[in-house]
């Protein structure tokens, strides 16, 4: 049996994947492990390329995509103990990645564990202050976010608990959360979920209207959302995260002076504030006319019954 199965979701990858996957060949670790694709249609050289270094190609239709569809299906097909899932525009920085992000499941209650991603410097300056120091700190000390761009999963618990594949159809205006809330799901079951900053690779997307939508949807349009997968955006101790907040906007401002990225500081700096204040009012109204649902449903005695003890 294969110890470790590496899988990566592509379509359209053909610039970047090719140094992703010289970068896994070269991986220093005593385990064996296979490479497979999960492609959703690509219309370039991706799989030429890929052909070149695995065998295990699976097609998607991209209607049929989703991101939790992606992971279960191609989960299903490996055959490894231990499931690494990457981004196929993530290189690995060093040769030890992979031992990194694998060396813990010695313990059986690891469920997960997942590393750092550090910017392409340059590529998105905006997010640059924040992956580095806010996201993915060089220590376990602060509050981390579960990413499946670079994790670990152990197939044992995937068995039991699968990426949650109604998450498009419940959190519509969100894109991606299906690894948070699958990591949420399986701490509340006991298993641990463990942050390696030594497991590195690269992770930027340019800044657009596009991304930035796509980062901010996630946590505030619905009110569980914001209150389950979103601790940062929930309503609680409202007035000390508006403090930290404008503290972490600060020291962003100071980084992009420092590194004299002055077109971010006069447009993408300004805009992305704009879109994060903008969305969160949305997603407070939006939260507003859930609980005055939820609460109608509640006062409703035909639907008394249909309540929980």
């Amino acid at each position: 049996m294969t110890d470790i199965s590496i899988i990566i979701r592509t379509k359209n990858e053909g610039k970047s994947i090719l140094k992703t996957l010289e970068k896994i060949s070269y991986q220093k670790i005593n385990k064996t492990f296979e490479i497979i694709i999960v492609d959703s249609g690509s219309t370039d050289n991706t799989l030429e390329i890929a052909k070149k270094f695995t065998g295990r190609i699976l097609k998607i239709t991209s209607e049929k995509f989703t991101y939790p569809y992606a992971l279960n299906f191609g989960t299903e097909h490996t055959n490894g103990e231990l499931i690494v899932y990457l981004s196929a525009h993530c290189p690995p920085v060093n040769d030890y990645w992979l031992y990194h992000l694998t060396k813990h499941f010695f313990d059986p209650n690891v469920a997960g564990v997942f590393g750092k991603e550090i910017p392409i410097k340059g590529l998105n300056q905006v997010y640059e202050y924040s992956q580095l120091y806010e996201m993915f700190p060089s220590n376990g000390s602060t509050y981390v976010l579960f990413s499946c761009p670079n994790a670990c999963i152990r197939k044992k618990v995937w068995d039991r608990y699968k990426f949650d594949e109604r998450v498009p159809k419940k959190y519509p205006n969100v894109a991606v959360v299906e690894d948070q809330l699958w990591a949420q799901m399986v701490k509340q079951k006991g298993y641990k979920i463990i942050y390696e900053p030594k497991s590195i690779v690269y992770h930027s997307h340019k800044f657009s209207l596009k991304n930035l939508i796509r980062n901010y949807s996630g946590g505030y349009f619905s009110k569980e959302m914001s209150d389950n997968y979103s601790p940062i955006l929930s309503e609680n101790s409202f007035q000390k995260k508006i403090k930290m907040y404008i503290k972490k906007k600060i020291n962003c401002f100071k980084y992009l002076v420092k590194n004299h990225y002055f077109k971010a500081i006069l447009w993408d700096f300004p805009c992305s504030i704009l879109f994060e204040v903008v969305l969160f009012y949305l997603g407070k109204r939006d939260r507003e006319k859930e609980d005055e649902s939820n609460n109608s449903f509640k006062n409703n005695p035909h639907n008394s019954k249909r309540l929980p003890n």
